[in-house]
């Protein structure tokens, strides 16, 4: 019987889409830049969405198919991050609930948004990390006032139509 993953071991880092040389193939020393890439974990809430959804498909049958077919066609993915509001929201606070609002507070920007799962959220990406990573570009942020709950700030994101999914970074 395996050990299960539990809290502590996600995390999630937004990057501009110039850290990669090839997206397609990051490497760790990419994704530990501090330069274009921003490790957003500790300010996102654990209802977050950053995930492939079910793909489009055709069911045409060709006239050799003695059963109903479905052959994917498109990937879908979806991507919304609800983040902590910082009680001090000046712009000398530097601090990461400060830092994720900073980041997605204007529409329109891409991101590269990358997600680990099965690691501390504190380790570095070395070559047995696998990510899953997806481009958006933000769309109209959202208030989080809800009664009862901490105050907050939500980012929505538009799928940009490139997704690399359980990809082994390479070193």
């Amino acid at each position: 019987m395996g050990n299960k993953t539990g809290r502590g071991y996600t995390k999630i880092v937004a990057y501009y889409p110039e850290a990669f040389a090839n997206a397609n193939a990051p490497t760790s020393t990419e994704l530990n830049s501090a330069t274009y890439g921003f490790d957003i974990s500790c300010a996102v809430t654990d209802d977050y969405t950053l995930n492939l959804k079910d793909s489009d498909t055709d069911n045409t049958q060709s006239v050799c198919d003695v059963m109903s077919i479905e052959n994917p066609t498109f990937y879908n993915y979806e991507a919304s991050l609800d983040g902590f509001a910082d009680l001090d929201q000046s712009t000398a606070s530097t601090g990461v609930y400060n830092k994720f609002r900073d980041l997605f507070s204007d529409g329109g920007n891409l991101f590269i948004l990358v997600k680990r799962i099965g690691q501390p959220q504190a380790a570095v990406f070395d070559t047995s990390s696998i990510i899953s990573s997806f481009l958006v570009k933000t769309d109209n942020p959202a208030d989080i006032d809800a009664a009862g709950a901490p105050m907050g700030f939500g980012a929505r994101f538009k799928p940009q139509g490139w997704v690399l999914s359980e990809y082994k970074v390479a070193s």
